[in-house]
């Protein structure tokens, strides 16, 4: 099996895959709270609707937004074909592959056509980004139809580290389809790409990649990095290090890296079920083809599930569908830095016997080994 064929199998397994026991709260660098801002004006949300647009690659659906006349953004998780098109009111745009970088969920689409009814958004370093500051999200919700839409809400916190990457944190109800809008300050400034939602106790938050990731993958002065950019995302990888001990484990024996409840659909028109899917690591050549999982949360039994085909990783992991990557960056950094790539795999499985969503504090996941357990993580 090659390595994309491979890498798109594990991607169905784990669609939607999201972040698991991050680091909530701000860093010691984090600058002080501010008071709110204040409601932008409408002219943010309809500045922000004429620059963005659907965006469709093969059965996926998301957003895109214009940050050059024939330059777009969105999410990795976007692009699951070879070919994409974004729609801007009625004209269908076809874009090709700019720059993709999965482990951070965006990419840069071109396009050939200018088209003159829309005005590129300018953009602002997520770090002038405070808590209470109100912020903008637009995009193209799939329960919104064909519709792109834009609601507002409160910066939750400054900058919130995640696995080693840095994302703005926002109260927004977002839902399928807001992936790789874009997120917009008081100015109507793109400051991040909508990447992924958290719920905690009930709680939803939206989730972006902040733009100054992108400003060293685009023309100068198309994307703006603040002055102190590397060195908060130096300190946001060196608290993500003492993941970087556990991961160690994963050249002898298999690991837990992560896990997330999914939408799936049942049958042909049949409602969505809850699935839980969790990612596992272990010894290139391992034989194992299923692992026991035991959920702490509630009176849920020891269960067994069947694993996909383990995937190598030892080259760039490419283009996916329809798959965050996000959980395990630091897992992918690891092996590479260290030069173990070619000694570790990754494997998904259906965790669905496990139940539906618990609403209880301290979901706790638990990889069993042999009646000893190995590996345990968070459910967010």
């Amino acid at each position: 099996m090659g390595t994309r064929s491979a890498i798109r199998r594990l991607a169905r397994l784990a669609a939607g895959l999201t972040l698991l026991a991050a680091t909530a709260g701000c860093g010691a660098g984090d600058p002080p709270r501010r008071g709110p801002a204040g409601s932008p004006g409408p002219e943010i949300a309809a500045g922000g609707r004429r620059a963005t647009g659907i965006v469709t690659s093969g059965l996926c659906r998301g957003s895109g937004f214009f940050i050059a006349p024939t330059l777009a953004v969105t999410n990795a998780h976007v692009l699951c074909a070879e070919a994409a098109s974004i729609r801007v009111g009625d004209r269908e745009i076809p874009a090709e592959f700019e720059h993709i970088d999965d482990e951070l969920d965006v990419a840069v689409l071109r396009t050939e056509d200018v088209t003159p009814t829309i005005t590129p958004l300018s953009t602002a370093s997520a770090l002038g980004v405070f808590e209470g500051d109100v912020l903008t999200a637009v995009g193209a919700p799939a329960d919104a139809g064909e519709t792109v839409t834009a609601v507002s809400g409160p910066a939750a916190r400054s900058l919130t580290p995640l696995w080693g990457v840095l994302h703005v944190e926002a109260d927004l109800p977002l839902s399928p389809g807001n992936s790789g809008g874009p997120l917009l300050d008081a100015q109507g400034r793109v400051v991040a790409v909508i990447s992924k939602r958290r719920v905690r106790s009930g709680r939803t938050t939206a989730l972006g990649v902040p733009i100054d990731y992108l400003a060293a993958s685009l023309p100068a002065g198309t994307a703006t990095r603040g002055t102190d950019w590397p060195a908060r995302v130096e300190a946001a990888i060196a608290a993500a290090a003492p993941e970087f001990d556990r991961f160690d484990g994963a050249r002898r024996r298999p690991i837990l890296l992560g896990a997330h409840y999914l939408s799936a659909a049942v049958a042909n028109g049949a409602p969505d079920r809850e699935v839980l899917v969790v990612v596992v690591a272990a010894p290139a050549r391992t034989g194992i083809t299923e692992v026991t999982l035991r959920l702490t949360c509630g009176a849920t039994q020891p269960a067994s599930t069947r694993l996909s085909p383990w995937l190598a990783i030892d080259r760039p992991l490419e283009r996916s569908t329809r798959i965050d990557v996000t959980p395990l960056r630091p897992f992918l950094a690891w092996a590479r830095q260290r030069g173990v790539a070619s000694e570790v795999a990754l494997a998904t499985g259906d965790a669905s016997m496990l139940g539906a969503p618990a609403e209880c504090p301290d979901r706790r996941l638990t990889l069993l080994d042999s009646g000893t357990e190995t590996d345990s993580i968070v459910i967010e």
